[in-house]
């Protein structure tokens, strides 16, 4: 029998469809910087330098909040930190539709930054209170709707701009969906609201003395680097290199993230009735193959190396999570935090990195979109040696951390 009443009962569908949704939102934010980048560049007049640091200062403020978020919401609860990070980025959305400065865009992105992070540190624990039993596959699932999220915005985008030639149309239209969401957060029932005794937060010095938490770490670093990296870069590497207009660029990154949506939606299943965790190896060396490929000169090769670069990096971000639910805990928001963090320093960072490598190649006559896209290919390599050194340890079965896969088992048998 249920342990909650009709009353107390959460609101599984609603909280999921919130939790959906605010992902599209989080990808969204990504698209507009990201296709609208070069033509702010030319409208405010900044280099490639300073284009990277917006994604460099938005990960900082994301970081520290994703840290916190997780710490908070153990010992407070989920609900008005995901409703208010909701509204907080609606109206960032809204004033950065209205930047006439710089220095207004970097004040945007770290604000986005910090509400984005209570979003990125609560989801996952939250689809594990909501999901007990089917975890391993629904936070595939639901890590799907990034990109989808990426894919229809990147397309939105570029036809707004291809449309109205004015970046800060976008912004402001797009600050409308996240109140739509914050609705929906606020009108759940949340999974041990109404408990007396929540259960007692894993201490942060317990989850950092764990050895697997460590190759996580530095397996989310690594391939969120590569991720950030492409949605950040790829449509003003495409509008350089080949001299495509923003709606071209806009959609040739959306085939990425559809591309994407498809591996995270087709592993999801796949999760249900088996492991993938060995897949993940094999992903990282084949995404390091096609990474390689996006310095070939050749613009059908590029998109077609994209696409498959989609597919095979899908099952990273969700799979990470779901081992360290595997191997660590599955009801620590600390420790998705924790990992979490890691994941949006290599996402932020790498594009700002990558920035610098690009700004430097210029000054020297080379291409510089091309020399930063290295960094995405050391980055899926060390991914593909952290991942070798991970799977030759198998998980420790506990009451509290045991395979998922097992607890997928006896939901199936049920």
């Amino acid at each position: 029998m249920s342990e909650h009443t009709d009353l107390h009962r959460p609101s599984v569908t609603l909280l999921t469809t919130a939790a959906c949704g605010s992902l599209l939102v989080y990808a969204s934010t990504s698209a507009l910087f990201a296709v609208s980048l070069k033509t702010m560049g030319d409208d405010i007049g900044f280099e490639f330098a300073r284009k990277g640091m917006l994604s460099g200062a938005r990960t900082c403020v994301l970081a520290i909040s994703t840290f916190s978020a997780g710490y908070v919401a153990d010992r407070i609860g989920k609900k008005w930190l995901l409703a208010g990070s909701m509204i907080v980025i609606a109206g960032v959305l809204l004033g950065a539709g209205y930047a006439t400065h710089y220095a207004h865009l970097v004040i945007a992105a770290m604000l986005l930054g910090a509400s984005l992070g209570n979003e990125e540190a609560l989801l996952t624990p939250l689809f594990a209170e909501l999901h007990p039993r089917t975890f391993a596959s629904r936070v595939r699932m639901l890590h799907g709707f990034y990109p989808t999220g990426a894919a229809i915005s990147y397309v939105v985008v570029g036809c707004a701009l291809a449309a109205v030639a004015n970046w800060h149309v976008p912004f402001r239209v797009a600050a409308i969906f996240p109140v739509l969401v914050a609705v929906m957060f606020m009108a759940g029932r949340y999974p041990d609201a109404h408990r007396e005794h929540r259960p007692a937060p894993i201490p942060v010095r317990d989850i950092l003395g764990r050895r697997a938490f460590w190759g996580l770490a530095a397996a989310m670093f690594f391939t969120a680097g590569a991720e950030g990296g492409l949605f950040w870069w790829m449509p003003n590497f495409i509008q350089d290199n080949y001299g495509k207009q923003p709606l071209a660029a806009s959609l040739s990154v959306a085939a990425f993230g559809v591309a994407m949506a498809v591996g995270r939606f087709t592993v999801a299943v796949a999760a249900r009735r088996r492991s993938v965790d060995a897949f993940m190896l094999v992903a990282a060396v084949v995404a390091s193959v096609c990474a390689m490929l996006l310095q070939v000169k050749s613009f059908g090769l590029n998109i077609a190396s994209l696409a498959v670069l989609g597919v095979f990096s899908a099952c990273f971000w969700p799979g990470i999570l779901a081992l360290g639910a595997d191997r660590i805990s599955r009801r620590s928001g600390t420790m998705f935090g924790l990992i979490g963090v890691t994941g949006v320093l290599g996402f932020g960072l790498t594009p700002a990195m990558m920035g610098l490598a690009a700004q430097w190649a210029v000054r020297h006559g080379r291409s510089g979109p091309r020399v930063g896209l290295a960094l995405i290919v050391f980055g899926l390599v060390a991914a593909a040696f952290t991942f070798m050194l991970i799977l030759r340890h198998p998980p420790a079965t506990s009451a509290e951390s045991g395979p998922v896969a097992n607890a997928e088992g006896a939901a199936d048998a049920t």
